[in-house]
């Protein structure tokens, strides 16, 4: 369970821009960095809440069990997001959240 990958080209665009701004860093920059920053994170996925992940996880999992078959395109559906305000996935994300809330207080 991950977030999904930094296409190839955009992690080189990254690292010339984090070079760029090592070697030439002056007031006359500023500008052209700031705008080609600001490029680059449109371009990046938005971050995914890990406990979201995990519950889109356990209702792939547990419909494919209990559909007694492998429906990977229904899973991978689930595992995608594109089922995340169906009832199961906020259920699941609720008590992941809640259960994290409970540790959290007992330490």
């Amino acid at each position: 369970m991950t977030a999904p990958p930094v296409p190839a080209e955009l992690v080189e665009r990254m690292e010339k821009l984090v070079r760029e701004v090592a070697v030439r860093w002056s007031l006359n920059t500023i500008s052209k960095i700031t705008a080609e920053a600001r490029a680059i994170v449109a371009l990046l996925p938005e971050p995914v809440d890990p406990d979201l992940l995990l519950a889109r996880e356990i209702v792939a999992k547990e419909f494919e069990r209990q559909t007694g078959c492998d429906w990977s395109e229904i899973g991978d559906r689930f595992r995608a997001g594109e089922h995340d305000d169906y009832l199961e996935v906020r259920s699941a994300l609720s008590a992941i959240r809640r259960t994290r809330e409970i540790e959290r207080a007992g330490r």
